[in-house]
């Protein structure tokens, strides 16, 4: 008996490290673009700034020029983590949108914990690796002559590293609700972006038909709530200037470091949550645009919301009614707008083009929910 425990143990065992390797294998195209981008923004852009840092005049400003080079990086390190995180996510998780691969691997002797955490830590250490490489060759060049910005390096990888890892939990949440490869990247900026949106939808109405209102910045918890957008603007206000000593410095502000650990544990939230959607993800949903019967409500009547807005506008726009600025124009058309959205994310749903039987009467509910709020707005 004890001989057959071992055996499936070390069988397990196997079967792991075999899936790990399977990654590390299919997916090495995918480090070696991401490794290609890093090591030529950062290590080969220092390295080109050599004749400069030579030139200044006092070690001070020659790891000024140094610093700035790599400040930069760390804005562009958060545009960059967000699209390859999406990429990672979708190539990792890619069986699962496939009935006959999706079959397979949950037909190995490992257990979907083990399953997801293997794929998962996979994609943490191609990231963390490109990382570390990336660190190690520019402070090599910087070290060629003599300016080795510790600061500036460690704060580049501090926030590559942690944006990288915020934005591929977030990526696999979204892989683990949906049964369509393309759809990752859909929902992945919906996200993103679906509450910005909505507030300039309604910065929009407010500006058309309040008199007197003019537009103002996103609040906090609109910024909050806007992940790329938080984090891109944190990563922006390194650079300070000193009129009276007439010098730039770079560092990151606690306003920054604030944002960066908050979003960490939001990701250790998200890959939580993800881990529990993966158990509980039924192999069959494979195909389906979201897998759980719980959450098509809430996708369906989101989008139709935001999107019912955006369409409305641009059909309000596109006919000529703006010069009108008739409230009762834009309220139809926005009814219009959120109508054939709500119809459209309905096929998508269904896979089928047949909903207008059953779908008539919640289209009306929601139809006279969205006309009622939108009039109540603009008497308000």
């Amino acid at each position: 008996m004890n001989w057959e425990v071992k055996t499936m143990l070390s069988k397990r065992s196997s079967c792991d490290l075999a899936l790990r390797r399977a990654d590390w294998r299919r997916f090495w195209p995918l480090l070696f673009l991401y490794a290609a981008v890093w090591l030529m923004a950062l290590p080969m852009s220092i390295w080109n700034r050599r004749w400069s840092v030579y030139n200044a005049d006092t070690l001070q400003d020659a790891l000024r020029r140094v610093e700035s080079t790599i400040y930069d990086c760390v804005t562009a390190s958060v545009v960059v983590s967000a699209i390859f995180a999406v990429l990672l996510a979708m190539t990792l998780y890619g069986y699962l949108m496939n009935s006959r691969s999706v079959g397979l691997m949950h037909s190995l002797p490992v257990n979907r914990t083990k399953q997801f955490f293997n794929h998962f830590f996979v994609g943490v250490e191609l990231f963390t690796l490109v990382h570390v490489v990336t660190v190690i060759i520019s402070v090599l060049v910087m070290s060629s002559y003599g300016v080795i910005s510790w600061e500036g390096i460690l704060t580049w990888f501090a926030v590559a590293e942690l944006t990288s890892l915020f934005f591929f939990s977030l990526a696999t949440l979204c892989a683990m609700v949906t049964g369509w490869v393309i759809a990752i990247p859909v929902i992945y900026v919906g996200v993103n972006a679906m509450f910005v949106a909505f507030y300039g939808l309604l910065q929009m109405m407010f500006d058309m038909f309040y008199w007197g209102y003019s537009s103002t910045d996103f609040p906090v918890l609109i910024s909050w709530l806007t992940p790329f957008e938080r984090l891109l603007r944190m990563a922006s206000n390194c650079y300070n200037y000193d009129h009276e000593l007439r010098e730039a410095t770079y560092h990151m502000t606690n306003e920054g470091w604030t944002a960066l650990i908050v979003y960490t544990l939001v990701a250790v939230v998200f890959t939580v949550v993800a881990w529990l959607f993966y158990k509980a993800r039924r192999s069959e949903s494979a195909g389906d645009a979201i897998v759980f019967d719980w959450l098509r409500p809430i996708v369906l009547y989101v989008m139709s919301v935001v999107g019912g807005l955006g369409f409305g506008f641009l059909l309000y726009y596109l006919v000529d009614l703006a010069n009108s600025e008739s409230l009762l124009a834009l309220l139809v058309c926005q009814i219009i707008g959120g109508v054939v959205v709500y119809f459209a994310v309905q096929m998508l749903l269904q896979k089928s083009f047949k909903v207008f039987r059953k779908g008539w009467i919640p289209s009306l509910i929601f139809t006279a929910i969205l006309g009622i709020g939108l009039f109540g707005l603009s008497v308000d």
